[in-house]
């Protein structure tokens, strides 16, 4: 009768050892999805404020394109004026008052129409800064450069508006500034032409 002495099988502290060893890859491993499922998360979320803020600045584009004359009601908040014309001889005009507020507490941009400050419409939302300003432009413009207005520095125009919208890059995070200017068309530019104290009324209080 012959007897093997030899090992056979694992003993039991091996096979602790080797399930221990398993659950730690399977942990490493499920950590590395997490991480992977979180990078896409974050990369979405910035693609989506990005496309928010590009919606953002073609719709102030379009709609500050069609006004005769703009007002600042402080660094993230604008007023500006949409003629009509009214068919006759001579024809006349109509003015309808507008408005794009910027609210840095909750990231959304609105939009007021005919200064109607109970029915602002929601432009865009996550938007982490939206800023207004008079600019400069050469050469001085037809009556001079403009004097006297709020707001306005030296050498600045008054119917010169820089947008700037600021919005994380898709795939770092990391801000990026998209900046526009836009002037504004009038019958005839003069040093106050675009005071806000012009023909067509005074202008209404801003929306806050």
């Amino acid at each position: 009768m012959s007897h093997n002495n030899g090992r056979e099988g694992l003993t039991l502290m091996e096979l602790v050892i080797a399930s221990v060893l398993g659950v730690l890859v399977i942990i490493a491993l499920g950590q590395v999805d997490v991480t992977r499922l979180l990078t896409v998360e974050r990369v979405r979320d910035n693609s989506e404020s990005y496309q928010e803020g590009l919606f953002a600045m073609n719709h102030m584009l379009k709609e500050l394109e069609g006004a005769d004359k703009i007002e600042l009601a402080g660094p993230t908040s604008v007023q500006f004026r949409i003629p009509t014309v009214v068919p006759g001889t001579p024809p006349t005009f109509t003015f309808a008052w507008q408005q794009f507020r910027y609210d840095a507490g909750t990231g959304i941009l609105w939009f007021y129409p005919n200064n109607a400050c109970g029915a602002g419409r929601r432009v865009a939302r996550n938007l982490s800064g939206v800023t207004f300003a008079y600019t400069d432009v050469s050469p001085t413009p037809p009556g001079g450069e403009p004097v006297g207005i709020s707001g306005l520095g030296a050498g600045e125009d008054s119917n010169v508006l820089q947008l700037e919208v600021n919005v994380p890059e898709p795939a770092t995070g990391t801000l990026r500034a998209l900046r526009q200017k836009v002037t504004i068309r009038a019958a005839g530019y003069t040093a106050t032409a675009f005071s806000g104290l012009a023909a067509g009324g005074p202008i209404p209080p801003a929306c806050l």
